[in-house]
């Protein structure tokens, strides 16, 4: 009944009208006057077709304001699935997942991560842009595809303040950067002093071209003056199996998909990327306290396709709030030396045109750039 009365008001008079107009033509009284179709005048033909048309169009209006605060209403009532445009295994696939886990259980709801991963999370990114817009696909991305790509990429297939609605700014995160143990750097100055002495000893991995550990990297390089070999992967996590491996030397990534392998002494960490150290890491270095100046983290922002109905963006903007003061959450988030966030959709928004225009000449020295 909720859904009826909030959708009267605005049918009722159209309904009257067009009853109105209806009695003009003779329709509700058959027997006495026939049919506009049975005079076989030009002006009554004309006059009864377009009331029905008017008639369709009104019933087609009327399915659509009775269905539109319905679906909104009951949302959800199936699965959401969380996009991620990184392979599994990744920070930002750890992350998501234990944002999706929480989610769930405050909605008594499934909440799933698909990840898509390559090309600089463009196909995962497309996937949701051209998503119905429902509420039941949304994306968990990074600073990367959101603020870094259209500056990357000449012919970007989306666009992400047309072709999304952001829902809540989550979280950020330092990077630490990472060698495996057989590079015989012991800290960032002598990591420097080895790519200037012997360059082919070192490469790194990133999770793709554009992405947030190829800007940290790219902004080291040219701070300190130097030039590593840069090896692009589809995603984080493939890229830290090769280090851990001793496939390729270094690699920058977030805390919480290094830790295990760190203190089993699988990985060194040289460095955080933050301008402070971090309290969940205090014995690692700021790089900037080598290089002065330096610092990139990464945010996190969730995001639904372009015209989904704000009621739903409101409920989502809502639950995944909730969900970062949750003790679980953000027990995690502090051991990891993540920094909740949470904010409201026209913040996120706003956030995100000034981190593009941020990075734009970044890109731009960086030479990062991918016709």
């Amino acid at each position: 009944m909720g859904t009826l009365i909030s959708v009267r008001p605005r049918v009722l008079p159209l309904f009257l009208e067009l009853v109105q107009g209806l009695r003009k033509t003779g329709i509700f009284n058959r027997k006495k006057n026939p049919l506009p179709y049975e005079t076989k005048t030009h002006h009554n033909h004309q006059l009864h077709k377009k009331y029905w048309v008017a008639l369709l169009g009104l019933v087609m209006c009327i399915f659509l304001l009775l269905d539109r605060p319905s679906q909104a209403q009951n949302y959800p009532v199936r699965p959401i699935k969380v996009i991620n445009p990184y392979a599994p295994g990744g920070g930002s696939d750890v992350l998501a997942r234990r944002f999706v886990q929480e989610v769930s259980l405050l909605l008594n709801q499934s909440v799933y991560v698909d990840n898509i991963a390559g090309a600089g999370g463009i196909p995962g990114m497309r996937q949701v842009a051209e998503s119905p817009k429902d509420g039941y696909t949304l994306v968990f991305a990074l600073t990367a595809q959101y603020a870094i790509n259209p500056s990357v990429f000449t012919h970007l297939p989306y666009d992400p303040l047309r072709d999304f609605d952001m829902i809540s700014l989550l979280a950020s995160a330092p990077y630490v950067l990472v060698v495996h143990p057989s590079v015989p750097a012991k800290g960032i100055a002598e990591l420097i002093h080895l790519a200037k002495h012997q360059p082919e000893a070192l490469s790194y991995a990133s999770a793709g071209n554009g992405s947030g550990s190829h800007l940290c990297a790219a902004i080291f390089n040219q701070l300190a003056r130097i030039q590593i070999q840069h090896i692009p992967y589809k995603g984080g996590g493939p890229g830290l199996i090769d280090v851990i491996a001793g496939r390729v030397p270094m690699t920058y990534v977030i805390y919480p998909s290094m830790a295990a392998a760190e203190k089993s002494g699988k990985l060194r960490a040289l460095g955080v990327t933050t301008t402070k150290r971090l309290p969940s890491l205090p014995r690692v270095p700021a790089i900037a306290e080598t290089l002065p100046g330096y610092q990139a983290d990464v945010w996190y922002m969730l995001a639904t396709p372009a015209g989904t109905p704000k009621e739903i963006i409101t409920q989502l903007n809502s639950v995944f709030n909730k969900a970062l003061v949750s003790p679980t959450l953000k027990q995690s988030l502090d051991k990891d030396g993540i920094l909740p966030i949470g904010n409201s959709p026209t913040e996120a928004r706003e956030f995100l045109r000034s981190e593009i225009l941020k990075w734009a000449p970044i890109v731009k020295s960086s030479g990062a750039r991918i016709d």
